[in-house]
């Protein structure tokens, strides 16, 4: 199988101001281990958008599913812009292992705030208790928000036990695996001094602590915020307020997933997920503003064709992007993610990368259309 990429560069209402045609061989390993899974009819374990090996069942009809809403629309779980076409800045070339674009812009559909706004938290009144953080002894809460936030801080509410003097609050983001526990370096951290002048009151106040770079985060993706305390013991330590989820007063978004506070003895070397902490949420506040990305429309197929002369067939699959960052964003490669299932559980795979060399500069306002054109010989 052969492909085209086209990608059409427009400036509203409709005015052509690019065309690009180029060949297309990425199809990538997961897209013939989908197609294994279809045609031989046998699960098989593939890894995900997320980097997670996932089984496919091939008693269902949605894997190999490219179709999707445009924007956030909720596609079996999972938001209509994670499904289809894709578009990045990345410029490694491609492998056939590629699970994941290399950086894929997010969909995004107004420009960058000038100051930090809240994405997602937690917030309650009052807590049922406390995690101690000191040490080796580190806490964690995993979160997920419903659109793309470039994070550049996170607010804590906590409480001072004992003497702080010399020690510094530790608070990043990481990557969480299959089993839900913090995994990877950090995407993003930051810190706080001159701890002795937070609270001692149980009831907590809410403390800033400022990432010194920022991430990114996506929707319907599970991260996790994990604090530390550089020293400390059971009577030196800080408290991080929490509370039952059956009992929350206050969230900002609700999703269909499980949360909870996973937690290490052994400073961020194992975790553990006591059958407890399912069901307690640390009050957490993530402040961001909007990232540059494109606003990403719907995608979808059209019916197969038979040219003459040949390829027997072929058929597109089409996706438009129109950029309402604010500021110019340059699409260096695109890409195709596909669904997976097993059981009632939806998963996402990437199956084509193409790098677009030299990337393509789309303006402010302006639309890009990506159209791959599949060529089957039989």
């Amino acid at each position: 199988m052969l492909a085209e990429l086209r990608l059409d560069r427009f400036k509203k209402p409709g005015i052509l101001l690019e065309r690009r045609r180029q060949p297309c061989r990425s199809f990538l390993e997961n897209f013939i281990s989908l197609l294994y899974v279809v045609m031989a009819q046998q699960n098989h374990n593939i890894t995900d958008i997320f980097g997670n090996s996932r089984t496919v069942g091939y008693n269902v009809e949605e894997n190999l599913r490219l179709v999707s809403p445009p924007g956030y629309g909720v596609f079996h779980d999972f938001p209509g812009d994670l499904l289809g076409i894709q578009a990045g800045s990345g410029t490694a070339s491609p492998t056939p292992t590629d699970y994941k674009m290399q950086n894929r812009h997010p969909h995004v559909d107004q420009a960058t705030e000038v100051s930090n706004v809240m994405f997602e938290g937690w917030a309650y009144a009052p807590a049922t208790g406390s995690f101690e953080v000191f040490g080796s002894n580190w806490r964690a809460m995993l979160f997920v928000v419903s659109e793309a936030c470039r994070v550049y801080a996170i607010r804590l509410r906590v409480y001072r036990e004992g003497d702080l003097t010399g020690m510094t609050l530790t608070a990043s983001i990481k990557n969480v695996d299959g089993s839900d526990l913090p995994t990877g370096p950090d995407l993003a951290s930051g810190t706080l001094t001159n701890l002795n002048i937070i609270t001692t009151d149980s009831a907590g106040e809410w403390v800033e602590i400022t990432l010194s770079s920022q991430t990114t985060v996506v929707p319907l993706t599970k991260y996790a915020i994990v604090v530390r305390l550089s020293a400390g013991d059971y009577s030196n330590n800080m408290h991080w307020r929490y509370y039952s989820h059956s009992d929350a007063s206050y969230r900002r978004y609700r999703y269909p997933v499980m949360l909870g506070s996973p937690s290490s003895s052994d400073g961020g070397s194992s975790w553990t997920f006591p059958s407890y902490s399912r069901y307690t949420a640390a009050e957490f506040q993530m402040m961001g503003r909007h990232p540059p990305g494109l606003y990403y429309g719907g995608s979808g197929t059209r019916e197969l064709i038979e040219p003459t002369p040949p390829p027997d067939m072929q058929f597109t699959i089409m996706r438009y992007f129109t950029n309402l960052a604010g500021s110019a964003v340059t699409v260096n490669e695109v890409g195709i993610h596909a669904l997976g299932r097993y059981s009632s559980t939806y998963y996402v795979f990437l199956i084509a990368r193409d790098v677009v060399s030299p990337g393509i500069e789309v303006a402010n306002n302006e639309i890009l259309r990506v159209t791959y054109v599949p060529q089957i010989s039989v």
